[in-house]
């Protein structure tokens, strides 16, 4: 698949009066330094006017141009910008300060923000005098000439699981990702957090639910507005809780019948389409279609041509299978198309919420819970507790600098599952085994010193790194989506659904008797019981080991020449080793595994064009004073 440029924005603010090379065209003719460039539709972008600044608000907004431009001057005149993000359902926002009259035309301020789950995240870079930010890092890293950063790769290889050694950084030195959800003051001195986001205290699973079912209803609901049965609307329908439960939603609230779209591999099925058939006999303004995957589908078969831009992504390795989809939806030109992605970090607890429940007061709760994961994980209760009040007894810090420990003297290989995470930084020994000795030093040394990340509990920091990746999974399907003409949203990754599911605690969303049972509780009456029930979900593994054995010479030919090897980070001998146990049909850390093909076929793939687009056509209301 040819790769053009996604949508995105990049913006300088410099006291040197010299504009650095970006991408794109200017938003504004009088603000050259703030640019747009990619393929945005007309409805995801708003830029509204001030006597004294300007807004820009890019991606899944949910609110019409006139209601931002009266929030808008709202926040000016009390200097508030928290006034503006109760508005959205996932994009950035960035606020831009006019330079006083007779400055350098490029020394603005901004104020910026991102979505909470980091969809729609902003990089930036600084050099003296002058601060660029923007969507991809690639193109920010271009601006101010940086070169890869070997640290930011291995972590993300080894350790997915510990947020604190990568979560801030990109593929390159000095390029570095804003916290999501949090206001940030950029200047050309450089940037700095002006508030923290939202803390919101917890809540009980039933208030939790109420306050899902109305944010995820209303996400699905204008989403649906203007659907017709020749621009109808699309869903991914794979017969589990999540997505189905999107579907019927956009069936409820579409004016046309819902395209239903069900992806199944006859020769590895993944029991999905029993069930997306089931479901979708029970509503008829479903229009249920089904895709099929090939041999040329599957995972790996297009390591030459990676569908991804500006940074490694581990879905790009299966992109032809995600394109299915998309394609379909292409083809009964549908206005957009829904998935159910996020869900699973939302709505689901991480091992270690066992360490919410070993503490005072909650001791049968915690033996009935410890019992029951053994007998569905065939392993021992014992075991599990022990590791539960090791958990809760450690702060993320000390936990980390075990982890520092670990990375310099990794134990063996073995079998990573289940219990292993039930702990703040869970990593798979056979994957630490891939790094060189001074990478493992130096992420070693990164762990020491990393800040400890503010949050509740393992489980939570479990669902915060997980909320990161599948943030990261839908902006590969939504840049994909992008280039085959389909604009893609995830509506649980939109701000208001993200916050009423971090409010519950992660230990109540795990429940003896129920799957998902905050989300059955939020969609119970909208969603047909008979879709509740499932309790099982599709496993595409057996896809990701049937594409390996057939794309055996291309996996073993990124190790040859390794790019990473080259960086210092990996010993490809022990990655092949890995690679001959996939082919085998052996269990490996395939996560870990993906990320590094991922990054391996990102670095080999030339940097594509990137051409001047003019902005697109929008609404760009005055915020009068």
């Amino acid at each position: 698949m040819a790769r053009g440029t996604p949508p995105g924005v990049i913006a300088v603010a410099s006291a040197s009066g010299i504009l650095p090379p970006l991408a794109g065209s200017p938003v504004w003719d009088d603000v050259p330094g703030v640019r747009l460039y990619g393929g945005w539709r007309p409805e995801e972008v708003i830029r509204v006017r001030h006597p004294s600044a300007r807004l820009l608000v890019a991606g899944h907004r949910l609110a019409d141009a006139g209601t931002v431009a009266a929030d808008f001057r709202a926040a000016m005149e009390s200097g508030d910008p928290d006034r503006l993000t109760g508005r959205f359902g996932a994009c950035l926002i960035l606020i831009v300060r006019l330079p006083r009259p007779g400055g350098p035309p490029y020394a603005c301020e901004f104020q910026a923000r991102t979505d909470l789950a980091g969809q729609f995240p902003l990089y930036s870079s600084g050099r003296a005098r002058e601060t660029v930010v923007g969507t991809h890092p690639n193109l920010v890293a271009e601006a101010h000439g940086r070169a890869f950063d070997p640290l930011s790769f291995a972590g993300r290889i080894a350790c997915p699981h510990v947020m604190p050694l990568w979560g801030d950084r990109s593929p390159y030195e000095d390029v570095t990702r804003l916290p999501s959800g949090t206001w940030m003051h950029i200047a050309a001195s450089g940037r700095q957090a002006t508030s923290s986001g939202s803390a919101h205290e917890l809540v009980s699973l039933d208030e939790g639910a109420r306050e899902l079912r109305a944010a995820l209803d209303e996400a699905v609901r204008l989403r649906c507005a203007g659907a017709t049965e020749s621009e109808p609307v699309s869903a991914d329908l794979s017969g589990g809780l999540d997505s189905t439960s999107v579907a019927f939603l956009a069936a409820r609230h579409a004016a046309a019948p819902v395209e239903a779209v069900t992806y199944h591999h006859p020769a590895v099925p993944a029991a999905d389409l029993a069930e997306a058939s089931r479901s979708a006999a029970l509503d008829s303004r479903l229009r249920p279609a089904v895709v099929h995957g090939t041999d040329d589908t599957l995972p790996y078969q297009a390591l030459g041509e990676p569908a991804v831009f500006g940074e490694p992504a581990p879905g790009a390795l299966a992109w032809r299978r995600s394109a299915l989809r998309l394609q379909h939806a292409a083809t009964v030109r549908a206005r957009l198309h829904l998935t159910g992605e996020g869900a699973d970090a939302l709505l689901g607890a991480a091992p270690s919420y066992l360490a919410e429940l070993a503490r005072p007061g909650s001791a049968r709760r915690f033996a009935a819970h410890c019992a029951r994961q053994a007998r569905l994980r065939h392993t021992s209760a014992f075991g599990l507790a022990v590791r539960a009040r090791r958990t809760a007894a450690s702060s993320p810090a000390e936990a980390l600098s075990a982890l520092a420990a670990t990375l310099t003297r990794p134990p063996e290989p073995g079998a990573f599952g289940w219990p292993d995470g039930v702990a703040w930084w869970p990593v798979a020994p056979e994957a630490l085994r891939w790094l060189t000795p001074r990478a493992r030093a130096d992420l070693a040394d990164l762990a020491g010193g990393s800040a400890v990340p503010g949050v509740r509990s393992a489980a939570d920091m479990a669902a915060r790194t997980e909320l990161r990746h599948s943030a990261d999974t839908q902006r590969h399907l939504r840049e994909l989506g992008a280039g085959l003409g389909v604009a893609v949203h995830a509506p649980f990754l939109d701000d208001a659904v993200v916050a009423a599911c971090l409010r519950v605690p992660a230990s109540a969303k795990v429940a003896p008797d129920a799957f998902k049972p905050l989300l059955a509780r939020a969609v119970h009456g909208l969603v047909p019981g008979e879709v509740l029930s499932r309790r099982t979900k599709g496993d595409y593994t057996g896809e990701d080991y049937r594409g390996a054995r057939r794309a055996a010479a291309a996996i073993r030919g990124l190790l040859t020449g390794s790019r990473l090897a080259d960086l210092g980070i990996v010993d490809p001998a022990a990655v092949g080793r890995t690679v001959d146990r996939l082919l085998a049909g052996v269990e490996v850390p395939l996560g870990s595994l993906n990320a590094l093909l991922a990054t391996e076929a990102w670095l080999r793939s030339p940097a594509p064009p990137v051409p001047s687009l003019p902005a697109p056509p929008g609404p760009e209301p005055a915020a009068r004073p």
